[in-house]
């Protein structure tokens, strides 16, 4: 094959890049990643070939015990295929087609491409959010909507479930389903503890766990593949399973105020509860099928409710929040569960009071659904 022919067909081709920042050794550096989709064929022949000779070298290892974990091949895998320009799709096609075992779920080997690629199996990058800051006067305004005081009482009264002496394992049952596991931990680098809900024996021993932590407890807000790293944590981008939730708080906001805007939403509240500290945490279901999409649906969010002091840091894929029913020794208080709707709908929930409705605005505005 003759050097001079592969730029020729390379020419008029449309290449998809994913620029941005990323961390390396502790430092951050511009990183630019580029692909063609669709690959001539003179250069596909040879990037197959190049991806050929890698798995001759790097095969996948055999699905028995004692043989090196195929987890970790897989990432590895997936960094050859980028390396080599090969589109995403193709990627994801040529690993499982190389794997000795099937994938642990549906989606494995695509959320490790989605993670190292940057994007969507499609090559769309992350978006890119506009972050205006946190203005109070623009949440004070919104929340005097609502023409009534939101207390936590009244939260509490409104919950279509009791959240009064729920256990962190019953809170857990509530929102995840019993084939799905939960990564729960004590501290940051605690390796987590992975939980079955409604396994009765687990819940014992979930209950005992986080009571034996002084600075309360963190569930993962989606389920996890109950598999662990090599590190041994069960937790991480690698192993979530499913984009169901999103978990919204607030560190700055009066906690009044955030409560009389989160009541307003336009948007299936599943739970809210305490940090134990000043903020309050609200689950809301997104059903997103992707990494891809969720972030998608978390800049929507994030473009509305940070300047109504919404924490940048929250809405992630991979995000731990605090377990209700955890007592915080350091800070002698609890993680107490103010609210809890498994079935939520998109009602605000402040129209289900028997207080006169005022029309919310806020998802007609702002377009939160």
């Amino acid at each position: 094959m003759s050097a001079e022919i592969i730029p020729k067909q390379l020419i008029g081709q449309t290449a998809r890049a994913y620029i941005g920042i990323e961390e390396y050794q502790g430092r951050k550096r511009n990183v630019i990643r580029y692909y063609l989709d669709p690959v001539p064929d003179l250069l596909a022949k040879l990037l197959l070939a190049s991806w050929g000779s890698w798995l001759i070298e790097n095969p996948c290892p055999p699905n028995e015990r004692g043989a090196p974990t195929i987890n970790l091949w897989i990432p590895k895998a997936v960094s050859a295929c980028l390396f080599r320009k090969l589109p995403p799709t193709r990627a994801a096609d040529l690993i499982r087609r190389a794997m000795t075992r099937r994938e642990k779920g549906p989606r494995e080997v695509e959320r490790t491409v989605e993670r190292i690629y940057g994007g969507s199996l499609t090559g769309s990058p992350k978006p890119r959010v506009e972050l205006s800051s946190y203005d109070p006067e623009r949440l004070a305004a919104r929340a005097a909507v609502v023409p009534f005081e939101v207390t936590t009482d009244w939260l509490a009264e409104q919950s279509p479930e009791c959240v009064l002496d729920v256990s962190p394992a019953q809170f857990l049952d509530s929102l995840f389903r019993p084939e799905e596991r939960v990564a729960v931990k004590r501290h940051e680098s605690d390796i987590g503890f992975i939980y079955h809900p409604g396994d009765v024996d687990l819940a014992k021993e979930l209950n005992a766990y986080v009571k034996q932590s002084k600075v309360g407890a963190w569930y993962y807000a989606n389920p996890v593949d109950g598999e662990r790293r090599e590190s041994g944590a069960c937790y991480g981008d690698d192993r979530t399973s499913d984009y169901r939730h999103l978990m919204i708080e607030s560190d700055d906001a009066r906690r009044d105020l955030w409560l009389a805007m989160l009541v307003q939403m336009r948007a299936p509240i599943l739970s809210m509860y305490e940090s134990g500290g000043r903020s309050i945490h609200a689950i809301v279901r997104v059903n997103a099928t992707s990494k891809a999409e969720l972030d998608a649906i978390s800049a929507g969010y994030k473009r509305v409710l940070i300047p109504l002091g919404m924490c940048a840091g929250s809405g992630k894929a991979t995000q731990a929040t605090r377990l209700p029913g955890v007592y915080r020794a350091d800070r002698g208080r609890w993680q107490r569960l103010l609210y809890l709707e498994p079935n939520a709908t998109v009602e605000p929930i402040y129209k289900r009071s028997a207080a006169d409705p005022v029309t919310s605005r806020i998802g007609r505005e702002n377009n939160v659904k």
